[in-house]
């Protein structure tokens, strides 16, 4: 850029800034005010960076009877270089410096920060930064845009599913990297830093002093792997009401334990120390070679099940975000699916086994149709009438869909001998959810009792009255309790009035 170009440039912008800095009036005038005050500057600096900004155009449009509804001004640190003479200069001499600048708020802007984890590992800090800052703020926009319709938009819901579930695979990961094993260690002197050769181990195998250190190592090391397999052979605590995805966490948990055990049996060290052991021909190696079995049986196990579990998975998320209706759908498959793993995996079928796994996804079922019934209200009596009935209803066909369609599989099975039968403990698997669906039985028949009473105010005969005023008196003063209360009260009111 020659000098002459330079000079001719700097004279059409001067006229510019003149030509604009000529329109501005109160109007302007008190924008430059708000913005001066809340950026600390002063307004003839606020002034002079907007008259210089190219979308000075922007605050007529904004001042327009039908123009935008906002005017957005962003106030920021950026780079310029210098000019020299009539060329630029180099990188050096780039300078920075803030300006205020207008924006149409459509351009395209890339938001980025830095994990700061001094003390923690990343997945921690990524899963306290969604848990804490990301989930929350998306949530708190349920009444806005698309997200208000969430309840609705299969897409939303699948969404802040995918959410949960990631925030809940870093808590997993980072469990799990807690949870992998090493092998205690105590100083050996040095003693197996120079076995290179097969003379090496048989100098080795030959020091009683370094044969007895290393058996007191072995017999270290097999006494933490015993107390992890007692560990994993002890039952499970569970809370009654546990889901079935826990049932593939446990497994994952399991299998992260075993194959880390069966990296460190493979590790270096431990070669170097049966290696010695061996050609000393120590006894402690029998008990050892016993317990590399049950390890690796142990981790076999585990990889198995979590692969045959993982199959399920989908439908574990499923039944867990799903409504009782529209689950209906997805119960053939997820039973022919637990089916297909009764039949052939080597691990994962035993009965046992089957009726936990069953006992856990009637649990999750029960959990949905509580969360289904309470949705939208923090009492059942919120619900308008019809609506809550229809809602019981929909729990009941659940219910009976869900046997219906396991018993078609066990009636299939018994068709085919060949094949491994469903014989498990119905009574243990569906009997929570008989309970809870009878429960909800006796609900609707209270709601249809205080339906048809609060006729009573319809019926012309003498005294009427005085028994509908008892029967709103005990309504009112037992709906806030619990259900046992009400159909009491209920009971009680059916009897007075002579009802049977």
């Amino acid at each position: 850029m020659t000098l002459e170009t330079r000079k001719e440039m700097e004279k059409h912008a001067k006229a510019k800034k003149d030509e604009r800095k000529a329109q501005l009036d109160p109007r302007h005038k008190y924008i430059i005010s708000l913005i001066a005050f809340g950026l600390n500057l002063s307004e003839l600096e606020v002034e002079d960076f907007i008259i210089s900004d190219d979308k000075f155009g922007m605050i007529e449009e904004f001042f327009a009877p039908n123009g935008p509804k906002k005017l957005t001004f962003f106030y920021q640190e950026i780079t310029q270089k210098k000019l020299s003479g009539t060329l630029l200069t180099d990188a050096s001499s780039v300078t920075p410096h803030k300006r205020v600048f207008l924006s149409s708020g459509s351009e395209e802007e890339v938001n980025f920060g830095m994990l700061n984890c001094p003390a923690s590992s990343i997945l921690q800090s990524m899963q306290e930064l969604l848990f804490h800052a990301m989930a929350p703020a998306l949530k708190s926009q349920e009444t806005r845009g698309a997200v208000k319709d969430g309840l609705r938009n299969i897409q939303i819901q699948e969404f802040f599913t995918s959410l949960e579930k990631f925030i809940s695979s870093l808590s997993s990961a980072r469990d799990n990297i807690k949870r992998r094993f090493q092998l205690q260690m105590i100083d050996l002197g040095g003693c197996l830093d120079s076995l290179n050769s097969p003379a090496d181990y048989v100098a080795a195998a030959t020091n009683n002093e370094v044969v007895e250190k290393l058996e007191g190592l072995l017999l270290l090391w097999m006494k933490q792997i015993e107390q992890v397999l007692t560990e994993s052979e002890q039952m499970r605590k569970e809370a009654d009401d546990i889901g079935p995805a826990a049932e593939l966490e446990h497994w994952k948990k399991r299998m992260v334990t075993f194959n880390s055990l069966l990296d460190e049996i493979k590790s270096t060290i431990v070669k170097k120390v049966l290696g010695v052991l061996q050609v000393a021909k120590s006894r402690t190696l029998k008990h050892w070679k016993h317990l590399d079995v049950c390890i690796t049986s142990a981790a076999n196990e585990a990889r198995d099940n979590v692969k045959f579990l993982y199959t399920l998975d989908g439908f574990f998320s499923t039944i867990g975000r799903c409504t009782p209706t529209s689950m209906l759908e997805h119960i053939p498959s997820l039973i022919n699916s637990i089916r297909m793993i009764y039949s052939i995996s080597q691990y994962y079928n035993t009965s046992e086994r089957m009726t936990s796994l069953f006992v856990k996804i009637t649990n999750q079922m029960i959990s949905t149709c509580k969360a289904y019934l309470y949705q939208g209200v923090s009492k059942l009596w919120e619900h308008d009438t019809p609506e809550l009935i229809q809602r019981i209803q929909d729990c009941s066909e659940l219910n009976k869909e869900y046997q219906e369609t396991f018993h078609r599989v066990k009636e299939k099975l018994h068709e085919s001998q060949n094949e491994k039968q469903f014989e498990f403990s119905e009574n243990y698997i569906f009997g929570k959810f008989d309970t809870f669906c009878k429960r909800l039985e006796k609900i609707s028949d209270m709601i249809s009792t205080i339906e048809n009473l609060s006729n009573l105010q319809n019926v012309k005969l003498e005294g009427i009255e005085k028994i509908y005023s008892r029967y709103q008196t005990i309504v009112t003063n037992t709906k806030s309790k619990t259900y046992d209360v009400l159909d009491l009260r209920i009971q009680e009111v059916k009897v007075y009035l002579s009802i049977p």
